[in-house]
């Protein structure tokens, strides 16, 4: 198995961050094609129930939406998430590994965190308006079977998870090749994650910097 990076690994959080000031979108407002869940199921409810997303990131899932099956179309569950709220997760989390793991050193908390919540300070991916979570669903709004809900973090969670059936393995390859496609890349540690434009994103495709900043 390949090394899977986390977020906070210093090969990824050294990748520069030039913000190219690319406008955001509301999804709702200017992509009606684009179907996102605005009763914020499996998702944190801090945030308001609104998707933003930079526009060439909703351009690219417009695309990489018509080229899924007839009858499938994707289904954000989150796109942009401001720092503030991304602080209070983000402790969420920290305090419930103090209890999992109890008498660890605080580096192994936070790289442990960095698994699953991106550190607050550290120009976390969802902040910029280039990432998002999503999943597959058919046009009449049933949720594929992708071996694992999103946000429910556990072995299941990594991309290519063996512990899932076969029909939620293909489900997965059909979002990872046309996320791929467009130009997207995969956070593996969470199927359900894709970015394009963040440090995550310089990381993986070689990028000389990040082109989108936190806001």
């Amino acid at each position: 198995m390949a090394k899977i990076f986390k977020l906070n690994d210093p090969k990824v959080s050294v990748r520069p961050v030039k913000d190219n000031h690319e406008p955001f979108v509301d999804v709702s407002k200017k992509y009606p094609n684009l179907f996102y869940d605005t009763t914020r199921r499996n998702v944190y409810k801090f945030a308001e129930p609104k998707c933003i997303l930079r526009k060439e990131v909703a351009d690219r899932l417009t695309i990489a939406q018509k080229a899924l099956p007839k009858g499938i179309v994707l289904k954000i569950k989150e796109a942009y998430r401001p720092i503030s709220i991304q602080k209070i997760i983000y402790n969420q989390h920290i305090d419930y590994l103090r209890k999992k793991y109890p008498k660890k050193s605080e580096k192994f908390y936070v790289d442990k965190a960095a698994e699953w919540v991106a550190l607050p300070y550290d120009i976390p991916p969802h902040s910029t308006g280039g990432a998002i979570d999503l999943t597959l669903m058919t046009r009449e709004g049933k949720e594929l079977n992708m071996g694992q809900k999103v946000n429910d973090s556990s072995s299941s969670s990594l991309t290519f998870a063996k512990n899932i059936s076969t029909q939620a393995k293909k489900n997965r390859q059909i979002l990872i090749k046309a996320m791929k496609r467009v130009g997207f890349v995969n956070y593996p540690y969470e199927w359900w994650h894709w970015s394009y434009g963040d440090r995550y994103w310089a990381f993986v495709t070689g990028a000389n910097h990040a082109i989108y900043g936190s806001k």
